[in-house]
């Protein structure tokens, strides 16, 4: 599972930290990728991700319930199905479905990504990009190194 959390802005000495740790990469269109150090995972994402996944934390970040801000991750999994035979889920999860042992944690430019083991196996090397779209809005899309094939839509792929 690819996860992606909203670091604290305002914390000059975490930012300075993280972003000496941070390299960025271009696409074969031009589009810059920022990529966080990990010693095991390579995953990127573009600023277009990055201002798209910061907009949907900040919808969903205040509990309604206890009025507290809470931790929120875009999460990214790999589940079997789709048109090729695996498929990328995404959807924001709180800090409860954060598994510290078995998510791999990369920082990138004020976001955090986590990556399961297992999915990280099929999207090393991968990048996150949000595709905007003026009728249906847009979505994200995972640009995979690894795929072999995808489907039309780009929500799956295989291996």
């Amino acid at each position: 599972m690819l996860l992606i959390i909203l670091k604290n802005q305002n914390n000059s000495k975490l930012n300075n930290e993280f972003d000496k740790n941070m390299s960025v990469t271009k696409t074969t269109d031009d589009k810059e990728v920022f990529r966080g150090t990990h010693e095991i995972a390579d995953i990127g994402i573009t600023q277009s991700a990055l201002d798209k996944a910061k907009e949907y934390i900040k919808l969903y970040e205040l509990n309604v319930e206890t009025g507290i801000i809470e931790r929120l991750f875009l999460r990214i999994s790999i589940t079997g199905g789709g048109c090729s035979g695996f498929k990328y889920v995404i959807n924001i999860d709180n800090e409860e479905q954060y598994n510290e042992d078995m998510d791999a944690l990369i920082e990138i430019n004020g976001l955090s990504l986590l990556v399961d083991g297992m999915s990280l196996n099929y999207i090393q090397g991968a990048y996150v990009d949000f595709i905007s779209r003026d009728i249906a809005g847009g979505s994200f899309q995972v640009t995979n190194p690894v795929a072999v094939d995808t489907c039309s839509c780009g929500d799956s792929f295989s291996v």
